[in-house]
């Protein structure tokens, strides 16, 4: 088991959201991120904690992985976008309003 810590800095509010949704049964975004990481770095994701720090616990399928914290930042990112645009307001145009 790995851990990497990432500054919570480095994600949006929306996406720190829903990154502390994962355990509370966000399936869908947890299942895109941990496939991202099983094709891209050869790894299981097992925890995602919002704390003072993003804390991301991955076992890495081969024994002597290194796993780069810039590397999992990225993953986790590309893997929860589709869930961000999900979660955004629907926007009215102007005439609408009217």
């Amino acid at each position: 088991m790995k851990t990497v810590e990432i500054e919570k800095g480095e994600f949006s509010r929306e996406e720190l959201s829903l990154l502390e949704s994962l355990d509370a049964g966000n399936e869908r975004a947890r299942g895109a991120i941990s496939t991202i990481l099983h094709e891209s770095l050869d790894a299981s994701l097992e925890e995602v904690r919002v704390e003072d720090q993003v804390i991301v616990r991955v076992f890495p399928h081969r024994k002597y992985a290194i796993l780069n914290p810039a590397d999992v930042h990225s993953i986790i990112k590309m893997g929860i976008q589709p869930y961000l645009q999900e979660q955004e307001p629907p926007k009215t145009s102007l005439r609408h309003q009217q």
